[in-house]
């Protein structure tokens, strides 16, 4: 691979992990791993400057911005930091720190929180403003989310701070342990799916629409930064005198200490032996912490110099961010079961004995697939070792061959499905339950359906979804919204929820479709661009190439799509979805060359005429895709119509006229043709 080909390789993939993190919170890498990959696409655009993409991560901030708030420009941007994962990188960040001041400075440090980052913005000592980090530059507004948070103080009563217009202190929304372990249960006990982990929760939690919610879930607030404006006092000039003075005032502040610290005075000793006992003090006492914390925070403590040592553009250089290694731990498999999911793919799971990590206790995770099993040597009585990745997802890092063990049984993949016995098929690493009618395919389909990402359909747990099942009264999604057994299953809640999710984006009614390869964020990128279900469908059967050209969606997601759509029933589903009123259309804007990346418009500028009765699609269908590609609609043919797109039983009249003024007549293959060789 070339370095061009590894370029737009990186840059799509990290472009696609800050989405999934900052939009769906969710980390599908570790932070480690993230950074390897920007390292690496950073390293190959210093090389080769003009191979780097507009869209690169390495030219901006990830953004969380969601469209449900009003958007707030920051006075002074939010970056985020720096990352180190050993003691080198902290003291070559420290080398680069006293080359600027050309002498020793002293350091600070504090725990780094993981958790939504907040900007509150106090006028006159009345905090008038709440705004998350967004993209760095402006951030979504959650001031009346933000006030229902119980240790956010409403009003500052310090001279200092009341006398100014505008005060401003940032941090960290975060979920205690104990908060998200009884939200979860709760949840659980309802029937909704449990929150990955307690950043996800808080990040739900405070971009919801109703601030009510905020309040019953407990979140709280640790603050830890304050821009430095052209004025401040004395007791805002060392980051430790800072905090403590802030924390005096009521404002819950984030500890902060001296690395050097001796007989009362600051010492300057940012050294090897100095931070390890930093780190290694945290370590210790990070399982008694009573919120997630993921890694140590190091900046230079005299605030009045920060600025010398300037930033990049999206973190200062006057800090950096020591993140903590994956907690591992050895332990034993007990036993392998194997899960069929929506799509049919069977999925190894190993359970193993019970291991505490990042503050919960582990006791499976997933196999992958058949080659993994083999790969790690998963033998039940065999050693793993076990990590959270990310701190979120448990997996096994490492298998212990089992021969070293005495008693072990070897794992084998199933040659029919567990759950309906219907003959396994191998698709590259996986394999694939081909039943039709297999209840744990159909179970794991409505799960998804009705899941808090999809169509946010609360009250409706797997338990209800088995019953259901079990009794034969429900045969797919369509059935939650027409069934009338299944009302008598329904409390007052469910069926509000349910007449809420009517009103859910097209896009993620596409994504709770449960389309194999068609993930929330591959939704949002394909009604982004068609603006439409119905139209998608058209392009995913009749030009599926054209799905090829947006970024981010391969050719594995355009072969599932075409054979998604080309099924009939599946067509009837939908229309079954639409006649209940679900949302098939998202508004977007008018789809243009530039807007598309620069790809051509096969149709710009013409217009065309469409007359007679059609095989492929519908007359509505022919002419949305004019539309789509540039072309405008005619009502009649006249010198200005350039085609006419004609099926059989054309209308007598629009042919002869065209045939008097040489306008060329095209049938559906032709028409066909043009758009897909665009």
């Amino acid at each position: 691979m070339n370095a061009k080909q590894r370029i737009e390789e990186l840059t799509k993939q990290l472009n696609h992990y800050n989405y999934r993190y900052y939009v769906d919170h969710v980390s599908e890498v570790s932070d480690q791993e993230f950074d390897r990959l920007m390292r690496e696409l950073q390293e190959l655009e210093a090389k080769n400057p003009e191979l780097a993409m507009p869209n690169s991560p390495t030219q901006r901030v990830g953004s969380d911005l969601q469209q449900e708030f009003k958007h707030v420009r920051h006075n002074i941007p939010m970056l985020s930091l720096s990352n180190a994962y050993s003691v080198d990188e902290l003291l070559t960040w420290y080398d680069s720190v006293k080359a600027v001041y050309g002498k020793d400075v002293a350091i600070a440090y504090e725990p780094k929180y993981d958790g939504l980052s907040i900007s509150l913005i106090y006028r006159f000592g009345k905090l008038a403003q709440a705004v998350t980090r967004g993209d760095g530059v402006q951030g979504d507004d959650v001031t009346e989310n933000v006030k229902m948070i119980e240790r956010v103080p409403l009003y500052i009563d310090q001279p200092d701070i009341k006398a100014q217009s505008r005060f401003e202190i940032r941090g960290e929304v975060l979920m205690p342990f104990k908060t998200f372990a009884k939200l979860n249960a709760e949840r659980e006990a309802n029937g909704e799916e449990p929150f990955a982990n307690p950043r996800n929760a808080a990040a739900g939690t405070l971009k919801s629409t109703r601030s009510s919610v905020v309040r019953e879930r407990g979140l709280d607030v640790y603050l830890y930064e304050v821009p430095l404006r052209f004025t401040s006092k004395e007791w805002e000039q060392d980051q430790c005198d800072l905090m403590n003075n802030l924390w005096r005032f009521g404002v819950p502040t984030a500890q902060s200490f001296h690395v050097g610290y001796y007989n009362n005075a600051i010492v300057d000793c940012f050294d090897k032996e100095r931070i390890e006992y930093v780190i290694n003090d945290f370590v210790l006492r990070r399982p008694l912490m009573d919120y997630p914390i993921d890694g140590i925070v190091f900046k230079v403590a005299d605030r009045h110099i920060r600025s010398q040592c300037g930033a990049t553009y999206k973190a200062p250089k006057w800090a950096i961010a020591y993140k903590f290694n994956a907690e591992r731990m050895i332990t034993t498999v007990r036993d392998v079961t194997f899960q069929v999911g929506r799509t049919g793919q069977v999925t190894p799971v190993v359970h193993f004995d019970p291991v505490p990590l990042a503050g919960t206790l582990v006791r499976k995770a997933t196999g992958n697939n058949a080659d993994f099993l083999h790969e790690m040597h998963i033998a039940i009585g065999g050693r793993i070792e076990v990590e959270k990745g990310g701190e979120i997802i448990p997996k096994i890092v490492v298998g212990v061959d089992p021969c070293a063990t005495k008693d072990f049984k070897e794992v084998t993949y199933p040659k029919y499905c567990p759950e309906c016995g219907a003959p396994l098929v191998k698709d590259g690493s996986n394999y694939y339950c081909i039943g039709e009618s297999c209840p744990a395919q159909l179970q794991a389909r409505l799960e998804h359906f009705v899941s808090r990402e999809a169509m946010n359909i609360q009250g409706i747990g797997p338990k209800m979804i088995e019953e259901w099942i079990n009794d034969g009264i429900v045969k797919d999604v369509a059935d939650i919204y027409e069934s009338e057994k299944l009302e008598t299953f329904f409390s007052t809640r469910i069926i509000l929820s349910r007449t809420e999710s009517k009103s859910v984006p097209a896009h993620r009614v596409l994504f709770a479709l449960g389309i194999r390869y068609v993930g929330a964020s591959t939704a949002k990128l394909l009604l982004k661009r068609y603006g439409s279900i119905n139209m998608l469908a058209v392009i995913a059967t009749a030009c599926p190439d054209q799905l090829l050209q947006i970024d981010g969606v391969g050719v594995d997601t355009t072969i599932s799509l075409g054979r998604w759509f080309s099924d009939k029933e599946n067509l009837e589903l939908l229309k079954r979805l639409q006649t209940a009123g679900l949302q098939m259309d998202e508004e977007i804007p008018v789809p243009t060359a530039s807007s598309n990346g620069g790809e051509s418009q096969p149709l710009a500028g013409l217009t065309i005429v469409i007359s007679g009765v059609f095989e492929e699609h519908s007359r509505d269908e022919y002419r949305a895709m004019i539309e789509q590609y540039g072309g405008k609609n005619g009502s009649s043919v006249s010198k200005n119509t350039d085609y006419v797109l004609a099926g059989s039983n054309m209308g007598p009249a629009k042919r002869e006229k065209a045939e008097q003024l040489g306008i060329e007549i095209i049938d559906e293959a032709q028409f066909l043709r043009l758009i897909q060789n665009s």
